[in-house]
């Protein structure tokens, strides 16, 4: 199968950089969960919820990003968004959404990185 136009060099690099790190991402969360979820002490249990919390977050956001791989190109109105993933071959619509959620997740990823650090602090103090 044939792409109806020529893709240009810097979108091909850019679906190569996503499939690379989003494909990583997706496959080292994933063994994080079930290293986690196997091998984690019982004296954890509390902080494995932390942990299982971030390695699923991080494992879909990576999904949702490969879906997607939006480019944001800067506007002199603001930034344009141009998806070059697998959902352009359903909608622009669920382009959109899927870029959402996935920045929804990165969103939630930093908060528990700082739940993470509060929970430490606090668990060091008791």
């Amino acid at each position: 199968a044939r792409f109806p136009h020529h893709i240009p060099l810097h979108d091909l690099i850019a679906i190569l950089i996503h499939f690379t790190l989003d494909g990583a991402g997706i496959l080292g969360n994933a063994a994080l969960v079930l290293a986690i979820s196997a091998k984690s002490p019982t004296s954890w249990r509390s902080y494995k919820v932390l942990l299982l919390n971030g390695a699923i977050t991080d494992c879909l956001s990576s999904f949702t990003s490969l879906l997607s791989i939006g480019r944001v190109i800067p506007a002199p109105f603001g930034k344009l968004i141009v998806h070059l993933g697998p959902c352009v071959l359903v909608s622009p619509g669920f382009c959109h959404l899927l870029y959402s959620i996935m920045m929804n997740f990165t969103t939630h990823s930093v908060h528990l990185i700082a739940i993470s650090f509060i929970y430490r602090l606090h668990m060091l103090n008791q």
